[in-house]
């Protein structure tokens, strides 16, 4: 390379496109000659593009938020029956000269020709969907970074009260359709759960082992007999965990009392199971006892998971 640099800067062709590239920056940094005119007029035109993207969207989202339809059965340009989108266009366009310019040149569009309009059933749910993306981004701005806790692969029981408190904020400030205001609604309520509490218990230690052996996995020049000593080891340190029921209920106590949340488990309304009962039996003696909702939790939620868990590990 350091010899070929001098060989071409002192080659013909070289010296005779770097005057001309050098003359073509000049006249486009200082708005001269033919290329600096026609780099003004592009930018003129991008702006008033813009200009007119600005008005497209207005009307896409004014009819959107009114739940009005869009089209009507013809697509032409002053036909009575071409919609709530056009019809409005027309309107604008008599008192916004950019407007009533950019239809004109759609009117006079010969046949066959091709025109950008922007004016396609296509480009109005582009808009649409591009408000959605804006929307949320600016939701979570405005939670000043508090909703990226929900993102987190490892979950941090402080980081609790900020995610109750990033719903709160995303159902007082989005405008959300009823399905997404119902799931946040849900979440929320779980959240302030003492079930919730107690998963979050378990899932922090879970992951965390987990976290840990896989840094050790994820090193160089490992033998397999230590990865499978490692894997081994996890699977022993997930049936701790499991064997820790009763230090893991008095954690997650500690922190739903520090969070006036109550320490009880959420019980559901469940028909008693009866068996048949015998001529000489009173019908109390047939009743089943019901199931504490400690030991649903138990036996159908967390030893189902742990049970799970070192299962795959085996």
């Amino acid at each position: 390379m350091y010899g070929k640099l001098p060989e071409h800067e002192t080659n013909a062709p070289h010296k005779q496109c770097y005057p001309k590239w050098k003359s073509l920056q000049h006249s486009l940094l200082a708005e001269t000659g033919v290329d600096g005119h026609l780099q003004k007029q592009m930018l003129t035109e991008v702006e008033k593009n813009k200009m007119r993207l600005e008005r497209l969207l207005d009307v896409t989202l004014h009819l959107a938020s009114r739940n009005l339809a869009f089209r009507g059965k013809p697509s032409n340009m002053d036909d009575v029956h071409n919609g709530n989108f056009l019809g409005t266009l027309e309107l604008l366009s008599h008192y916004d000269p950019l407007l009533h310019e950019h239809l004109e040149k759609i009117r006079q569009k010969k046949k066959g020709a091709r025109l950008t309009h922007y004016l396609s059933a296509e480009t109005q749910n582009e808009f649409i969907e591009l408000k959605k993306l804006d929307a949320l981004f600016t939701a979570y701005l405005t939670l000043d970074g508090v909703l990226a806790l929900l993102l987190f692969e490892l979950w941090q029981l402080t980081h609790l009260p900020s995610i109750i408190e990033a719903l709160e904020c995303i159902l007082a400030t989005c405008n959300l359709t009823s399905e997404a205001k119902f799931e946040a609604n849900g979440l929320k309520n779980y959240f302030m759960t003492f079930d919730a509490v107690v998963l979050l218990t378990v899932w922090v230690k879970v992951l965390q082992s987990i976290e840990n052996r896989n840094l050790i996995l994820q090193a160089g020049n490992i033998s397999l007999d230590i990865e499978a000593a490692n894997v081994k080891a996890l699977q022993e340190e997930i049936q701790a965990i499991r064997n820790e029921r009763s230090s893991l209920l008095a954690e997650a106590s500690l922190v739903a009392q520090a969070m006036e949340i109550s320490v009880q488990f959420k019980r559901e309304d469940r028909r008693k199971r009866k068996r048949k009962c015998m001529p000489d039996e009173m019908m109390t003696q047939g009743d089943i006892p019901e199931e504490s909702a400690e030991d649903a939790f138990r036996y159908n939620i967390f030893f189902v998971a742990m049970d799970a868990i070192i299962s795959d590990l085996s």
